[in-house]
């Protein structure tokens, strides 16, 4: 009896393992306040699929537009590597002066089974704690901002 209650908690274990890899959503995006057209976007990443989503500050002329697509396995699993989530959990919600003289901001979102946080900075800056994430996260958001709009790549 003893085997089989443990062989149960072992198990249970692993599914929870399972499902708190599979339970993150990673969200990015970038925004500059004095533009015309596109000013903002955004990428949401669960589980290897992606949204990409550009859109401007209720500009008509600039509707929201849509891209949907994967990522490799390869290219999730070197994501959820780079979440560091104490070193995430520990940042401010705002470092530096995002957007200030229109230089831009960027941001991470981090959900996860019952945490959300979200990290401001300053677009293209550096943040030593989460960089390995932030530079993944970019090579990520370009490439399907290109797929997009590829006249501005």
């Amino acid at each position: 009896m003893l085997f089989f209650i443990s062989l149960h908690l072992f198990s249970c274990q692993t599914d929870y393992e399972k499902v708190e890899v599979n339970d993150i959503a990673i969200k990015t995006g970038i925004f500059f306040g004095f533009c015309g057209g596109y000013c903002k976007s955004e990428v949401e990443i669960v589980n290897r699929d992606v949204v990409f989503i550009a859109s401007s500050w209720s500009n008509p002329n600039y509707p929201d537009t849509m891209l949907n697509g994967n990522i490799s396995i390869q290219e999730w699993d070197s994501l959820i590597e780079s979440v560091d989530m104490d070193s995430f959990l520990s940042l401010d919600d705002i470092i530096g002066c995002p957007d200030c003289a229109d230089g831009g901001g960027e941001w991470i979102e981090i959900t996860k089974v019952d945490t959300l946080k979200r990290v401001t900075f300053e677009y293209g800056k550096t943040v030593e704690s989460i960089q390995s994430l932030i530079e993944k996260v970019r090579v990520i958001r370009e490439r399907f901002y290109c797929e997009l709009f590829p006249e501005n790549c």
